[in-house]
């Protein structure tokens, strides 16, 4: 075993790289004597869905290759309309679709995309990966 300090700059750059987040900021609270460190973490809507998805696939693809921590801008914009949709109030099928309207219909790897009724009958478990993207914008009740 190794242990190493972290100091608090390169604490925050691993957390923000560790969540894809935009912004990490330290705060430092006394209560008494002790003293405690939380870290305010500013997320893309988007990322945070993509970021539920990939947790529930295992960190996977379909076909077994490892998906990104952080979202190339193309389909962060897709996945920020997808949690803009969920947002508002949209089921997931409906918020998959306006993913698909912003990818213009097409799959990461470029084929077409099947619509959601297709992919919650040929492909569950990447559907129900869809629905905790969804659920990871939702708050609890």
């Amino acid at each position: 075993m190794i242990t190493r300090t972290v100091h608090s700059l390169e604490a925050q750059q691993i957390i923000k790289d560790a969540l894809a987040a935009n912004s990490v900021e330290m705060h430092i609270d006394s209560q008494g004597s002790e003293h405690f460190v939380t870290y305010s973490v500013t997320l893309e809507a988007g990322q945070v869905a993509y970021s539920a998805y990939r947790a529930s696939r295992g960190g996977k693809t379909h076909d077994g290759k490892p998906l990104p921590v952080a979202l190339p801008a193309d389909l962060l914009s897709a996945w920020g309309s997808f949690a803009a949709a969920v947002m508002t109030g949209c089921g997931v099928d409906q918020a998959y679709q306006r993913y698909l309207t912003e990818r213009s219909g097409l799959a990461v790897a470029g084929g077409a995309a099947p619509d959601w009724n297709e992919l919650r009958n040929t492909k569950p478990d990447i559907a129900a990966a869809w629905a905790d993207a969804a659920n990871a914008l939702t708050p609890a009740p």
